[in-house]
């Protein structure tokens, strides 16, 4: 018998966990946790904290029971966590996919508690290929996990751009004024308002976000007592990227459910500090924990949805919420948070920005890739499909 135990070692270096409360939206050090499978959950300053470089490894959630192969620097989350790596006997990316393999075996895989004490002791005996087709495996899959990332940097790519315009244009005021020239940075006007208490551009108003959106009160009705619906709840939401990548199935969720649209834009609403927003690429339903809304306008689309994922809202549903060990943001509070507005310039942003569909598509894409990927693992760890 050759359990796990029996082939992982000793990772090295710090493997300090960072409280949640810490963690920000953009940094130059990744947060690696369980949630999600999204590989970076989100990011602290590298001045702060020393990094895990004892690289490559595997990252096991021992709640979620999600594998991550991490091959950067990073920090662990402060949620459980478990550094893994095989000995030399395996090829690290093989281990990796037969771990994501073996989960299903996992006991009490769906319970809310530490499975590595399940996880370790497993037999992985009936997979002791050699080293060399151990490799071999692994590069079949890892030409389709390839092209996953691939589309996860275009995403990311897409995102950060459209951020850095609407910073500055909507934050540092520097939208084009019209000769074409940054506003703010060239003398262009500004005025004090009482309601933001700082100076906003002549001519701007000051608006909240219940001017722009309204709430998703589509209720979904469960005509008996299951659904196959594509179901979105807190665990899926996104905290890496402004578009959610996962999508569960379950009848777990209870009743009250909300039909969701593509493009609607979500809001974590219990625990805000773990920064969860973004927007719907494919139709479903949202649990009552999702805040869920639609734009009044379609050209204040693209403003209000980088709007709900800037620091600032968070911060003010972090202020505003209620409660101590699970704090809540209503969702009238978060549509009280206010911002300077102008309706021109809010049209030129829509109009000359367009990152949603593209993101979209590949979160499309990459989710028949994974289907394709989940089909093949288990015929590659039993010997169904031989590679050559």
């Amino acid at each position: 018998m050759i359990r796990i135990k029996d082939v992982i070692v000793k990772i090295e270096g710090p493997q300090t966990k960072i409280d949640k409360k810490l963690w920000l939206n953009c940094g130059d050090l990744p947060v690696i946790s369980q949630e999600s499978t999204q590989n970076i959950n989100n990011y602290v300053n590298k001045k702060d904290f020393l990094s895990i470089k004892d690289l490559p490894l595997i990252v096991f959630g021992d709640h979620t029971c999600i594998f991550k192969y991490i091959d950067f620097n990073f920090v662990r989350g402060a949620d459980g966590t478990q550094l893994i790596k095989p000995n030399k006997n395996y090829d690290i990316k093989f281990f990796y996919y037969l771990l994501q393999y073996i989960r299903k075996f996992i006991p009490e895989l769906k319970k809310y508690q530490r499975h590595f004490k399940y996880l370790k002791e497993m037999d992985i005996s009936r997979y002791n290929f050699n080293y060399k087709y151990q490799k071999k495996i692994a590069l079949v899959l890892s030409v389709l996990d390839s092209k996953i990332e691939f589309n996860n940097k275009i995403n990311s790519e897409l995102e950060k751009m459209v951020k850095n315009i609407y910073n500055y244009w909507f934050v540092q005021f520097d939208f084009p004024d019209e000769n074409g020239k940054p506003y703010k940075a060239n003398k262009g006007k500004m005025v004090w308002s009482e309601d933001l208490k700082k100076d906003i551009p002549c001519g701007w108003g000051v608006k909240k976000l219940t001017n722009l959106l309204e709430k998703n009160t589509d209720k979904f009705v469960l005509n008996g007592s299951k659904h196959d619906i594509d179901t979105i709840d807190l665990s899926v939401m996104p905290n890496s990227t402004m578009c959610l990548t996962e999508k569960n199935t379950s009848d777990e969720f209870g009743t009250n459910l909300f039909k969701m649209n593509k493009f609607d834009i979500l809001f974590g609403g219990i625990r805000p500090y773990l920064l969860k927003a973004g927007f719907a690429p494919f139709n479903g339903l949202v649990t009552g924990t999702v805040l869920s809304y639609r734009v009044i306008k379609n050209f204040d689309y693209n403003f209000v949805l980088l709007t709900m994922v800037h620091d600032s809202v968070f911060k003010f549903a972090v202020s505003n919420s209620r409660g101590t060990k699970m704090p809540v943001i209503a969702s009238d509070d978060l549509l009280s948070y206010k911002f300077a507005y102008n309706e021109n310039i809010v049209k030129k942003f829509n109009e000359i920005i367009s990152f949603k569909e593209i993101i979209s598509k590949n979160v499309q894409e990459n989710q028949k890739l994974v289907e394709l990927r989940d089909w093949l693992l288990p015929m590659l760890m039993n010997g169904q499909v031989k590679v050559n």
